[in-house]
């Protein structure tokens, strides 16, 4: 039930340096914006469509996106996440780093992975095992910054492929590591 929740943040990780300068900081909600931002992500490859998280990525992480949708483009082959699961996400780390909130999440994830041929949909690479594995995304936003008309923007989407479910008030991620099994 309700009260058998994981803690939101990892044993030793102390938000308050985040609340310091972003009182309305919530960590649920943070958790919220962090697992719809996987998903938008992980779902934009698939599509082969970067435009669609653009406002969730740095200009590095886009460009990483682009890179890896390219390769998929040009083999003829979809990237591909079946029965995708977020069983976990926990706050790893919060600090406010030259002037920006920037919080790294370890989200547990659980999937099958498969890169399948464009015309076919043969299977190329993996295979149709569900496996689980933690990725940490680090996110950063300018707390000074005013992101009400852009989260609005975002919630009311003419199409509701783009709508957002929460306001992500500018959090954007500028990195994401797949960590080794353990």
């Amino acid at each position: 039930g309700f009260g058998d929740r994981t803690p939101a943040a990892a044993p030793g990780v102390d938000p308050s340096a985040i609340t310091g300068v972003d009182p309305e900081f919530d960590v649920q909600a943070f958790l919220a914006i962090a697992r719809e931002t996987f998903l938008k992500v992980r779902d934009a490859r698939k599509r082969q469509n970067a435009q669609e998280p653009a406002d969730l990525l740095s200009p590095q992480m886009r460009r990483d996106l682009q890179d890896a949708i390219s390769g998929d483009v040009v083999a003829h082959r979809h990237h591909l996440l079946p029965f995708l699961t977020i069983a976990d996400a926990v706050i790893a780390g919060a600090a406010v780093s030259a002037g920006r909130e920037v919080v790294d999440v370890l989200l547990s994830v659980s999937a099958a992975e498969e890169d399948r041929e464009d015309g076919s949909g043969q299977v190329l690479a993996g295979d149709d095992v569900v496996r689980s594995w933690t990725e940490r995304w680090t996110f950063a936003r300018d707390p000074l910054a005013d992101t009400s008309a852009s989260d609005r923007r975002h919630q009311i989407a003419p199409d509701p492929a783009d709508e957002w479910l929460v306001a992500h008030r500018g959090w954007i991620v500028t990195g994401i590591t797949r960590l080794p099994a353990s």
